[in-house]
């Protein structure tokens, strides 16, 4: 479900609201909120017996994570919807149909096994946050704005802006209402001058999760002395470690969230 597909803004949001958990229970109530309005002025917009101002539509697409095109498309929509006479109706008919044009072009030139940029590449790596919301997208079908907020425990803007992110770059493809991991896979070379804020990013998580430890999951720190033969042994041997467990992990069906670090390292001064 795309807001491109819809002329009609109010259309949109029953759909998006009936496509939610529960059949949306409550979102209503937690949009007018958002929206700092009574909910019954929300019912009666999405009756179609009033329409959003332009404040409110700014907000409403905040609240429901939209891209920048995908804001400027809304608000247009609720100006279309709003529009006193048959000129200037067609005339946001007219905007409306480029913005559409503009969006499918736009998913035309962006291929599916695109590399990230550098710049992006460096967004994604600035914080556990990016893998760890991207990841957390292949579970259970998908997930809500609301239910990456709720299980990272972080405000609906950081999550607005991660989710954005991570749509843009078609690490994530936005669904019925759903964040879902997109085609976009990323991979970082040994040679990458992100992979220290990679590996540091985990460290840090490993270390702050090190006193929760429960007897199902596992952590082994051990300095240790060895022959440089044995070293080699040992490293080989954690390379088929590593590769095993990327083989099981792919074909696993995502149901929870891991961390999987490994570290074998001469020690220097």
């Amino acid at each position: 479900m795309s807001i491109f597909e819809y002329l009609d803004y109010r259309a949109f949001l029953r759909n998006y609201i009936d496509h939610l958990p529960k059949k949306g229970r409550g979102e209503i109530n937690k949009m007018a909120l958002f929206l700092a309005v009574h909910p019954s002025l929300l019912s009666q917009i999405l009756s179609d017996q009033k329409n959003m101002s332009l404040e409110q539509a700014q907000l409403m697409a905040e609240y429901l994570g939209f891209t920048f095109q995908e804001t400027e498309y809304f608000l247009c929509s609720v100006q279309f919807q709003r529009a006193g006479t048959t000129k200037l109706r067609v005339y946001f008919k007219e905007k409306l149909n480029v913005l559409q044009k503009s969006s499918l072009e736009l998913s035309e030139r962006v291929r599916q096994d695109r590399q990230l940029s550098e710049e992006e590449k460096s967004i994604f790596y600035s914080h556990w946050l990016y893998a760890s919301i991207w990841l957390q997208t292949s579970l259970l079908g998908g997930q809500t704005l609301d239910q990456v907020v709720k299980r990272f425990e972080i405000s609906r803007e950081r999550a607005v802006e991660i989710l954005q992110f991570l749509a843009e770059t078609q690490l994530c493809v936005f669904e019925n209402g759903y964040y879902v991991m997109g085609p976009q896979s990323i991979h970082l070379p040994r040679n990458s001058v992100h992979l220290t804020k990679h590996h540091t990013n985990w460290r840090l998580r490993a270390i702050e999760a090190s006193d929760k430890i429960s007897q199902e999951e596992l952590m082994y720190t051990a300095p240790i002395s060895v022959s440089k033969a044995d070293f080699k042994k040992i490293r080989n041997r954690l390379a088929d470690v590593i590769k095993e467990v990327t083989d099981i992990a792919i074909k696993s069906e995502a149901e929870e969230l891991a961390s999987f670090n490994l570290d074998f390292f001469r020690i220097r001064k």
